[in-house]
């Protein structure tokens, strides 16, 4: 049986596309009046560290749903489902992150709103094993495309914030993608 997730890459693809049209046409701004969380009072920033954060909150979302469908999974693998929680925790706070640093700076927040993971009747049909399996294999994509992003956000935004999150995600799913693919080759 094979797991897919019902929400296509298109949406990955599109924000990807997004970050790289708004790139070339970024102007700096300065924060007018920063909130507490503020931790780079009155500096500059661009489209391109707003674009990240408002197209990354909903691809967390994504990999959260993903996590929690294997959380909620009986007779997972103990080390997967322990990579499952990281990245549920650790996209959480990211998430939380960028919509304080949004929210600083008078720029709309996101909801974090996903669609569903896996189609239903595939996950009610599915093995542990199974899921497992679709986990890995989705989330390596996922991370993947997300590590692009972050990528592009670091090389061309002007938020210190936004460049330390985005090289911080970077260096964690990298090392999450090596877990995984270890577990894929059992």
């Amino acid at each position: 049986m094979e797991i897919r997730f019902t929400r296509p890459a298109r949406r990955v693809a599109m924000s990807c596309l997004w970050l790289v049209l708004i790139a070339g046409c970024s102007t700096p701004q300065t924060v007018a009046d920063p909130s507490p969380y503020a931790t780079e009072a009155l500096s500059a920033y661009n489209q391109v560290d707003v674009g990240f954060a408002q197209m990354m909150i909903p691809h967390h979302a994504d990999a959260i749903a993903m996590a929690q469908v294997l959380l909620e999974t009986d007779g997972v693998d103990p080390e997967i489902r322990e990579i499952a929680a990281a990245i549920d925790e650790a996209q959480r706070a990211e998430n939380a992150t960028m919509n304080q640093w949004l929210a600083a700076r008078q720029e709309q927040t996101v909801q974090e709103t996903a669609g569903m993971a896996f189609d239903p009747a595939a996950i009610r049909e599915a093995t542990a094993t199974e899921v497992e399996t679709a986990f890995l294999e989705q989330m390596i994509l996922h991370h993947e495309h997300g590590t692009g992003m972050a990528r592009q956000a670091a090389a061309q935004g002007q938020s210190s914030t936004m460049i330390e999150l985005s090289e911080s995600m970077v260096e964690m799913q990298t090392r999450e993608v090596q877990q995984m693919r270890q577990h894929l080759t059992r």
